[in-house]
């Protein structure tokens, strides 16, 4: 007789206990015992019993109780490997061994897996030989019958479990009980026994520095900065600005916690053990509070790229920085910023109107019109228009019908005049609105502007015609990445790669003047070095073609 062995665990904390490995060595002495032949052994570990196995995904797919749990849940792993490895060779064996049925599933109230398992079972003559309860024979009714029944209590028992175990966990925080996690917090590190720690004095050092220097009104940009020129040796990269800030609203550091209200009660862990005192966390936690902003905050500028630009040098986020005029807002490097010991020299103007050059924002414009070009260029899909279309024309042949109707009544008096009167009004009020809504969609789908819109949209990218939303709409179809160096900008795009040349002109660091070109209904930028001024055609001969995006090529002047 031949055999498959399977083991599986939801977690550490299973009801059994049993790790994978513990079951399988189990599941062997079993099969030794009863002189089955193993040929096959599989598992899964941290999987849920109510899952199903890999390859029945059509059935899981249309179970809507599986489908229900499944979204409440963390998790994204819905189906179980090792087990659909197991029903794989199903025709190869005549048991299939396990701890306990319920490491083969656990099914949810209601849904298909306990059906679609004893199914699969039965039509292949399979038993279940379990360690713990003997065999299962799933064609045998008194098994079917009580495995039913096993399975609706445990599931009963697992949700009892959950709502004690939870109220047990809600019993210890208001009790002042901090159960998980103290000793992952800055300041604290774990002794080894359960849910105790001690104060660990260079991070302890740093909290007291953080709350010192805060309520002595320092910039929290500056705190961040000191402490990572102060504490290198505890961070493995640059400490932010909202670790900082997660310090000081952590009630821990004087030795007290928030209850399950959100209150706050003292902490048995920290008794002892406070890192500053109740008044020093006070007075930080106030300042705080009083920061927040009772009304929307105003954006001072217009940043529609912000989202794409990086670093080259460094690979981090790029912020915008500086003061409230336009010349003055640049974009650095944000891990300069942070560390404050260098200054960025990716630096580059948000947005400039000076001759000599450009801001990051003039500068991806006429890159943009790659993608415009393409909007314009490709056909206008109007199925929705014309099915409506045939939906107006039916609605008003059925009135017209209606119509007809009301006439014939009318005439064999067989309707009162004034019912007529208002049954007709009515009919003609809605004939009006589909006739009118009926020209409007023949005119656009009839209509043809791709010249005009050709010529509007050249105007658009040549002056100052483009709109914010019609920039941010261009830019978030197409770009991808920008990434900036001292001396070229890598633009990444759905269409490909381009770098474009930068230039320094005194303190400003910019992107270089361009001029867009049409002929024949074919677009082209060239970027040049130097003021904005007006140039002869020779001028460009010996431009340098240096990139192409869709149907708009790039060239350079130096």
């Amino acid at each position: 007789m031949k055999a498959l062995i399977y083991g599986r665990q939801s977690s550490g904390d299973d009801d059994y206990s049993e790790s994978v490995e513990l079951q399988i060595e189990k599941c062997k002495a079993l099969a030794v015992k009863e002189h089955l032949e193993v040929i096959g052994i599989y598992s899964d570990n941290n999987t849920s019993g109510k899952t199903y196995p890999s390859g029945s995904e059509s059935i899981a797919e249309i179970d809507l109780a599986f489908n229900q749990w499944f979204a409440s849940q963390t998790t994204r792993k819905k189906y179980r490997e090792g087990l659909g490895e197991v029903i794989k060779r199903l025709s190869e064996v005549d048991y299939i061994i396990v701890w306990d049925i319920t490491r083969l599933y656990r099914p949810y109230t209601g849904s298909f897996l306990e059906s679609y398992m004893h199914q699969l079972l039965v039509a292949h003559h399979i038993k279940v030989w379990t360690v713990s309860n003997g065999v299962v024979d799933f064609s045998n009714f008194n098994d079917s019958l009580i495995l039913a029944l096993q399975n609706r209590i445990n599931n009963e028992q697992i949700h009892t479990q959950t709502q004690k175990c939870r109220a047990a966990l809600k019993k210890l925080k208001d009790n002042g009980d901090y159960y998980a996690g103290l000793g992952r917090m800055i300041g604290f590190d774990n002794t080894g026994r359960k849910r105790e720690v001690i104060v660990n004095p260079r991070e302890a050092e740093l909290v007291k520095d953080v709350f010192r220097l805060f309520n002595a009104a320092m910039p929290i940009n500056k705190i961040t900065q000191y402490i990572n020129e102060k504490y290198q040796d505890i961070f493995s990269k640059p400490c932010h600005r909202q670790l900082l800030r997660k310090i000081l609203i952590n009630p821990v550091y004087c030795g007290y916690m928030r209850d399950s209200n959100g209150g706050m009660v003292k902490s048995k862990q920290l008794e002892g053990k406070e890192i500053v005192s109740v008044d020093t966390w006070m007075k930080a936690f106030k300042k705080l509070e009083n920061r927040k902003c009772t009304y929307p905050r105003q954006k001072k500028h217009w940043l529609p790229l912000s989202a794409f630009i990086y670093c080259g040098q460094c690979g981090d986020k790029m912020i915008s920085h500086g003061g409230a005029g336009g010349r003055n807002q640049y974009y650095t490097c944000q891990r300069h910023l942070r560390d404050g010991k260098s200054a960025c020299k990716n630096n580059i103007t948000v947005t400039n109107d000076i001759k000599e050059g450009v801001g990051m924002i003039e500068l991806i414009k006429p890159l943009l019109l790659a993608e415009a070009m393409k909007m314009l260029k490709t056909s206008k899909d109007d199925s929705a228009e014309r099915k409506r279309l045939s939906e107006i024309e039916l609605a008003l042949s059925e009135l017209k019908r209606k119509s007809g109707k009301l006439t014939e009544m009318w005439m064999s008096s067989v309707m009162d005049e004034t019912i007529y009167d208002n049954a007709m009004k009515e009919i003609k009020s809605k004939e009006t609105e589909l006739t009118k809504e009926k020209t409007s969609i023949e005119m656009t789908i009839s209509r043809d502007t791709s010249q005009f819109e050709w010529v509007k949209l050249m105007m658009k990218f040549k002056g100052d015609g483009l709109t914010h939303g019609e920039y941010e709409m261009l830019a978030n179809a197409m770009l991808k990445k920008i990434l900036v160096y001292r001396d070229f900008i890598e633009v990444k795009t759905t269409f490909g790669e381009v770098s474009l040349p930068r230039q320094h002109v005194g303190r400003y660091r910019l992107g270089c003047n361009y001029i867009i070109q049409i002929n024949k209904g074919k677009a082209a930028v060239y970027f040049y070095n130097g003021s904005a001024k007006a140039y002869p055609a020779s001028f460009w001969n010996d431009a340098k073609k240096i990139g192409v995006l869709g149907e708009l090529d790039i060239f350079y002047k130096k």
